[in-house]
């Protein structure tokens, strides 16, 4: 993935299904020139997203705990200054035989959405 990022000159790549697990450092993921944020998926197996954000892109990011998301919705969104721009980019998951009901995951998508 290193020599995708640089090859094509991309400032932001939004990873779903990582596979990554807390004990899977972030040495081991590191791609050198993008600072990395991740939520790792804990609770069940597959699952979490990560950003590799290019360095010097000035940025804010939000996770949510996926810890304690129980199998709803993983996302992190993020809030960058790109070319003079603000930019919101938001990377969403939704995992395959999700646990919950229609009307939290309904709530759910409201609080996301009304971050902004």
């Amino acid at each position: 993935m290193q020599c995708d990022l640089a090859c094509s000159d991309i400032d932001v790549a939004l990873i779903v299904e990582t596979w990554f697990r807390p004990s899977i450092s972030d040495d081991v993921v590191a791609i050198d020139n993008y600072d990395l944020y991740r939520s790792d998926r804990c609770n069940r197996k597959g699952g979490g997203i990560a950003a590799y954000v290019r360095c010097g892109i000035d940025r804010k990011i939000f996770i949510t705990p996926t810890t304690t998301s129980k199998g709803l919705v993983e996302y992190m969104s993020l809030e960058m200054v790109f070319h003079s721009q603000l930019v919101f980019i938001l990377c969403c998951y939704h995992p395959p035989k999700p646990q919950h009901v229609p009307f939290s995951y309904k709530l759910q998508w409201q609080m996301i959405l009304n971050i902004y």
